[in-house]
């Protein structure tokens, strides 16, 4: 086995993570779009702070993290909970601006 299989198999498990990750991420948002239009709003900010509890658990979440809290923020603002509303936002921006910072 060359020095570099290790590496390459490491790099295929990560992708499948952030695949499979990505997928999940993109299947909660649906559902709380679901749920938001057949009327149940907090049910629908539920599935957004269960969907937060549980990226946050993986590896590097900030990407699906800042999914979710921009999603929070559609839902609250649909609310009329506009404070609340502006404390996701704010923190999907500093995760976006820390992204596009490791980016440069």
């Amino acid at each position: 086995m060359s020095e570099s299989e290790p590496q390459q198999q490491v790099a295929a498990e990560l992708d499948a993570e952030i695949l499979a990750n990505t997928a999940w991420v993109t299947q909660h948002i649906e559902r709380v779009e679901a749920t938001w239009r057949a009327g149940a709003q907090e049910s629908a900010l539920s599935l957004i702070d269960e969907g937060l509890v549980r990226v946050r658990r993986w590896r590097d979440v900030r990407l699906w993290e800042m999914l979710l809290l921009r999603q929070r923020y559609r839902v609250l603002m649909m609310m009329r909970r506009r404070e609340e509303a502006e404390e996701a936002l704010g923190e999907a921006d500093r995760i976006s601006e820390s992204l596009r910072k490791l980016s440069d």
